[in-house]
């Protein structure tokens, strides 16, 4: 009976400090300690999409609607719309991968070389844009920014599910991506940089503490004070869910 209270005490506390899909978990009658996810995921809402914007690229008309935005006498508005269809193509990539089969796999390598196709255009087209209208598309390029965030994380669960020729790739675009935002945050002032650690904060998972490791080191006194308790507290829960995981196994063996 004592091993049973545990048991499900156990099982209450994974509902309430793990990301347990409960769909499955109701199917099958059982939690599936293996597809427990000790880590925070990112959302299609923090890629500022929504399943219309995604489903919009199942169709012929609707990828060429989404290109069409493309042609635009406003360059912000060109910015947004391709940063858009980068993010579309990036989540795709993300639930192809999860399916696990080569088919999936080489599809979401495509989308994968379509991603970086858009982001490197937005990139070139960051770079040359003049300090006036660099003020003019602080909310546009803020948005990128903290965007950037969730992509790092998603290129490493692409990467991680992988073969080895194909991760090589996908670790360059990471690579890169944790440039961009290591640069940006450099150029922040305080008071931008500690906006800017808010959006850190709010997942806590090991890409995150990756970024705020990278960002500590050219950061001012203040602000790695900051960055260590950010760091320590994510490293903290995601430490209470791994106890509460091998609690789990312990008991389902």
């Amino acid at each position: 009976m004592k091993k049973l209270n545990l048991f499900v005490l156990a099982i209450l506390f994974s509902f309430t400090l793990l990301s347990i899909p409960i769909a499955k978990a109701q199917e099958e009658n059982f939690v599936n300690v293996n597809e427990v996810n000790i880590e925070d995921d990112i959302t299609l809402e923090e890629l500022d999409l929504t399943e219309k914007d995604v489903e919009s690229d199942n169709t012929l008309f609707g990828r060429f609607r989404n290109r069409l935005k493309l042609i635009n006498f406003n360059q912000e508005k060109r910015i947004k719309a391709r940063e858009k269809i980068a993010n579309i193509n990036l989540w795709k990539a993300k639930k192809m991968i999860s399916q696990g089969n080569e088919k999936e796999k080489e599809a979401a390598m495509k989308r994968m070389a379509r991603y970086k196709r858009h982001m490197a255009n937005i990139d070139n087209q960051l770079e040359k844009l003049p300090p006036k209208k660099k003020i003019q598309y602080k909310s546009t390029l803020e948005k990128i920014a903290k965007k950037r965030i969730g992509h790092h994380k998603v290129l490493e669960e692409i990467s991680n599910k992988l073969p080895e020729k194909s991760k090589l790739e996908i670790m360059e675009l990471r690579k890169k991506n944790a440039l961009r935002i290591k640069k940006r945050f450099k150029n922040l002032n305080d008071i931008e940089k500690e906006k800017y650690l808010e959006h850190l904060k709010k997942k806590k998972n090991l890409s995150n503490i990756e970024i705020l490791e990278e960002l500590d080191t050219d950061a001012p006194e203040t602000i790695k004070k900051k960055i260590k308790f950010i760091r320590e507290n994510h490293e903290k829960v995601i430490n209470k869910k791994l106890i509460i995981l091998k609690i789990l196994k312990n008991l389902m063996n």
